[in-house]
């Protein structure tokens, strides 16, 4: 006979052999107590006075004992159905943070004199919590990229690499420009069949949104998703500095003017959706958790794969085992 299913250890079965020699040793032992009942008297009168179990009793524990072991075995053996589909979600997803770090991301739109780079960093720190068990890098840029870390499951070495080097100015060049920090975290993937998503966190570039449409084409032919996140307000915030000791000391100025940056969501909400991914503005910090459960941004996909039984056998043989000992008599 054919079975459906096959084994991934079948050495365990082996171990099924055992049961011939502990099945003569039953059949001996039962002899062996039925000559001794026979030596002190009556089997019907031995079981009038004593609290003596039935045959039929014994031999129906000790049946189910030897199936208890038997689907133990099977189970050890780790049966597995294949050709199932089987949906997989996490593990799956390959995620690069790209961070803006120009000097506009300074600029305190936030509460509590919270400023652009600090939120976005909470809000990084957020969706590492709801990644587990997934690869996330990290790529900050200004008018150049710079990878600070690599794709890694290592979430604390992430968050230190956050806490302590990312920094205003930690990527090279003034201004913002997406494109450069787009192409280095293109260059962190590898060839892994995972889902890829970027996410790109900025308070809104000075490219137009027409200028972005070739490396648009290219994250789209590599299959990546990005997420853009936009944070400060459009109405524009002043820039603070800070001395040495961070004691703030003025607003940056431009020819005795006040300089306010504003957050410019357009390139931002063409990058998003020019990917079939998502554009959201960073209010409280809040509006990133649901992102991660949308499946136009990580999806569980169906693969061609096996299913586990084990797992029917185990339950099998402890309801057998529970049953022997609530419903027999001993």
């Amino acid at each position: 006979m054919i079975l459906p299913f096959y084994f991934k250890n079948p050495a365990f079965l082996w171990l099924l052999l055992s049961l011939v020699p502990l099945t003569g040793l039953l059949l001996l032992g039962h002899r062996r107590r039925s000559e001794l009942l026979r030596q002190f008297g009556r089997t019907e009168l031995l079981r009038e006075f004593s609290y003596l179990s039935s045959g039929r009793s014994r031999f129906l524990s000790a049946a189910i004992l030897g199936a208890f072991f038997v689907l133990v075995v099977l189970a050890l053996a780790r049966p597995v159905l294949p050709g199932q589909h089987v949906r997989v979600k996490e593990g799956i997803l390959d995620a690069v943070i790209v961070l803006d770090v120009s000097k506009s991301m300074a600029a305190e739109d936030y509460p509590n004199s919270t400023s652009r780079l600090k939120k976005a960093k909470e809000v990084i720190e957020s969706f590492l919590e709801i990644l587990q068990g997934n690869r996330v890098g990290l790529v900050t840029f200004a008018r150049e990229g710079f990878p600070q870390a690599e794709l890694t499951d290592d979430f604390l070495a992430l968050k230190f690499v956050l806490k302590y080097w990312v920094e205003i100015e930690s990527a090279p060049g003034g201004g913002t420009a997406f494109r450069p920090a787009i192409k280095e975290a293109l260059q962190l993937f590898d060839q892994k069949p995972r889902n890829k998503l970027l996410v790109l966190l900025s308070d809104g570039g000075d490219e137009a949104p027409e200028t972005l449409e070739p490396l648009l084409a290219e994250v789209r032919a590599k299959g990546i998703k990005i997420i853009s996140l936009g944070l400060g307000r459009p109405e524009g915030s002043p820039i603070p500095l800070y001395d040495e000791k961070g004691q703030f000391k003025d607003w940056i100025q431009y020819q005795g003017s006040l300089v306010l940056t504003r957050l410019n969501d357009s390139p931002l909400k063409s990058l998003g959706e020019g990917t079939s991914g998502i554009y959201r503005r960073i209010r409280t910090g809040l509006e990133i958790r649901p992102l991660f459960r949308d499946r136009r941004v990580v999806e569980s996909r169906l693969i061609e794969g096996e299913m586990e039984l084990y797992q029917i056998f185990l339950g099998l043989g402890l309801a057998l085992l529970w049953w022997n000992r609530f419903s027999l008599d001993p």
